[in-house]
C-alpha cells in the first residue's frame, strides 16, 4: 500500500546558537585568530630581518619588529580580525541563524548610546587597578616577554607615527576589533543564552577575557566585557556595544598618541570613585524606559 499522505515539511533551523554552539566558535575562531596573527609575525620578520636573526628576535620581544612598529602591530591585530569577523558571519550563514537575533543593529536611543560610554569610561578605572596589579605582580604570568606589555605595544603602534599613522591605528585597532569582537562576544555568544541575562552577561565577558591570552589583560578585559554586555543588553543592539567599545579603543590610542597613556600607572583612588559615579550614571541612563503612553482623550463633541 502507499502512503500518499503529504510529506511533513521539514523542521525549520535553529534561530539562535546553543551554548555549545557558541562555545565552538569561540575555540575556531580562537585558533584561526592564533594561527594568522602567527603567519603575520612570520611575514615581518621576513620582511625586516634576514633568516638567521629570526630566532634572536623571537627571543627578545623587545626587538621584535612586530610588536614594536606601529604598521606591523595594526596589521598583527586588524588582519587576524577580519578573518575571526568572516568566520562569525560565515557560522550565521551555514547554520541560517537568524540575523535579528544573533546580531541585533538596530539604532539605541540617544540617551542610551550615552549611557554605554559613561558605563565603559566608568568602569574603565577599575579594569585599570585590576590592571596594574596583576602586571606588577610576580606572579602572574604573561604572554609578553620582558619590557614588553599590552600598554607597552600600544605606545608603539602610536608613538611617533603622525596623524596618518594615528588615522591608520584607529581603524584597525580601535574600529575593527570593536567591531568584530563584538558580533562574537555581544554577539553569537550572547544569543546562546537568550534564556538568562545572567548567563548571557557573565558567559560571553569571561570568553571576552580569555580571548586577550595575557593574564592581566585578560582580567582586565573582562571587566570591560561587563560594560559592553550590559550596553548590549539593556538596548538590545550591538551598536552601543559597538561605540564604546571603538571609543573606548579610539581614546587609549589618542592618549598613547598624545604621550598620556599612562603606561602601567595605577589610577588614583579619586579617580576610581569618579569612574564609578559615572558607571552608576550611565547604567541608570541605560535601564531607563520612557513612560508609557498615557490615555488618549477624545473631545466626544467632535464625535460624528
Amino acid at each position: 500500500m502507499v502512503d500518499d499522505s503529504p510529506t511533513p515539511d521539514p523542521l525549520p533551523p535553529a534561530q539562535v546558537p546553543t551554548p555549545g554552539q557558541a562555545f565552538a566558535l569561540f575555540a575556531a575562531g580562537f585558533v584561526a585568530l592564533a594561527l594568522a596573527a602567527q603567519g603575520v609575525e612570520w611575514i615581518g620578520l621576513a620582511a625586516t630581518a634576514p633568516p638567521e636573526q629570526w630566532a634572536a628576535l623571537l627571543a627578545d620581544p623587545t626587538k621584535n619588529p612586530v610588536l614594536n612598529d606601529g604598521l606591523w602591530i595594526v596589521a598583527l591585530t586588524a588582519i587576524p580580525e577580519v578573518l575571526l569577523g568572516l568566520l562569525v558571519l560565515g557560522a550565521v550563514r551555514l547554520f541560517r541563524f537568524s540575523p535579528r537575533l544573533v546580531l541585533p543593529v538596530t539604532l539605541p536611543s540617544a540617551s542610551s548610546m550615552v549611557g554605554a560610554l559613561l558605563l565603559v569610561f566608568g568602569v574603565a578605572p577599575v579594569a585599570d587597578v585590576l590592571y596594574s596589579w596583576l602586571v606588577h605582580a610576580s606572579w602572574v604570568p604573561s604572554m609578553f616577554g620582558e619590557g614588553v606589555s599590552a600598554a607597552s605595544i600600544v605606545t608603539h603602534a602610536v608613538a611617533g607615527r603622525g596623524f596618518l599613522g594615528l588615522g591608520v591605528a584607529l581603524i584597525g585597532l580601535a574600529i575593527v576589533p570593536a567591531i568584530v569582537e563584538e558580533a562574537l562576544f555581544r554577539g553569537f555568544v550572547t544569543a546562546a543564552y537568550r534564556g538568562s541575562d545572567t548567563a548571557a552577561l557573565l558567559g560571553p565577558s569571561i570568553l571576552f577575557g580569555l580571548y586577550h591570552l595575557d593574564p592581566p589583560q585578560a582580567v582586565a578585559t573582562a571587566v570591560l566585557g561587563l560594560a559592553f554586555g550590559l550596553a548590549r543588553l539593556c538596548t538590545g543592539s550591538l551598536l552601543a556595544s559597538m561605540a564604546a567599545h571603538a571609543t573606548y579603543n579610539a581614546a587609549v590610542l589618542i592618549l598613547a598618541f598624545w604621550g598620556d597613556g599612562g603606561g602601567d600607572e595605577t589610577p588614583s583612588f579619586a579617580t576610581v570613585l569618579a569612574g564609578l559615579a559615572a558607571a552608576v550614571i550611565g547604567l541608570q541612563l541605560l535601564i531607563r524606559r520612557p513612560p508609557p503612553p498615557g490615555p488618549v482623550e477624545v473631545d466626544v463633541g467632535q464625535l460624528p
